[in-house]
């Protein structure tokens, strides 16, 4: 307990609460105490941690706790040895509290999701935070979270590995593909195909050429078109004005 500052000769229990209702209620009127001086803050985190080693805590308050210290200016190392979780846990925890929390607490509270940090650790492999919410939300429950995450996932290092490679080769201001054409009109030609999953944007090569060179991503793949020569030259004559 700590003594009361806004009531001389008070005092507050910090820790302990549950145990004092239960003295109440079995009718005893001494408990053994600590009196101990304190500051908010430190109040603040001794009964944070407290609490932090009860079992029935929900994902979404083990996340606010572990914040709350965090924001306190505890460091990750910190909250490990206050708390006795792992690093990796605590962050693991940190990136759930980064998540849409409402979002989080309306899955929580759907007994037919049944939502768990093993689910939520599946979230962590996409970067971006906003991607992650998205996938929050439209999960149906924990095991389409899982394969959405995953799914969310690989297309983002898609994304990434196509800029990437477009950058790369940026010198040859390869274009995006017409939206009016068709690459199977019999007026393309494939010249290179990168595949997204598995190239090393750092290790692809590509032919150079004076030929304006287009690319589309589709399934997992990069790919570059040029127009067939005679395509090239019947544009030209067309344009040509006898």
């Amino acid at each position: 307990v700590v003594a009361s500052n806004e009531h001389p000769g008070e005092y507050m229990a910090v820790i302990g609460h549950r145990r004092r209702a239960a003295a109440e209620k079995a009718g005893l009127e001494k408990v053994p105490c600590v009196i101990a001086e304190m500051t908010q803050e430190e109040q603040f985190e001794v009964m944070m941690l407290e609490n932090m080693q009860r079992n029935d805590l929900t994902v979404y308050e083990q996340a606010q706790g572990f914040q709350m210290m965090l924001d306190f200016g505890n460091s990750v190392d910190e909250i490990a040895e206050k708390t006795g979780f792992s690093k990796t846990t605590v962050y693991h925890r940190l990136n759930v509290a980064k998540l849409n929390q409402k979002e989080l607490q309306k899955k929580e509270n759907d007994s037919e999701f049944q939502l768990s940090f093993k689910d939520l650790i599946e979230l962590e492999k996409i970067e971006s935070v906003r991607t992650r919410n998205k996938v929050l939300k439209e999960a149906k429950d924990s095991r389409n979270l899982s394969y959405l995450a995953k799914e969310a996932a690989k297309e983002e290092k898609r994304e990434k590995n196509k800029k990437a490679i477009l950058k790369k080769f940026k010198d040859r201001d390869i274009k995006p593909f017409p939206e009016n054409e068709y690459t199977w009109s019999g007026k393309w030609k494939e010249v290179k195909i990168f595949d997204l999953d598995k190239d090393d944007p750092e290790k692809v090569t590509l032919k150079k050429t004076k030929e304006q060179q287009y690319y589309k991503a589709h399934y997992g793949r990069l790919h570059i078109y040029e127009r067939k020569i005679q395509e090239v030259i019947n544009e030209y004559f067309s344009s040509v004005t006898i």
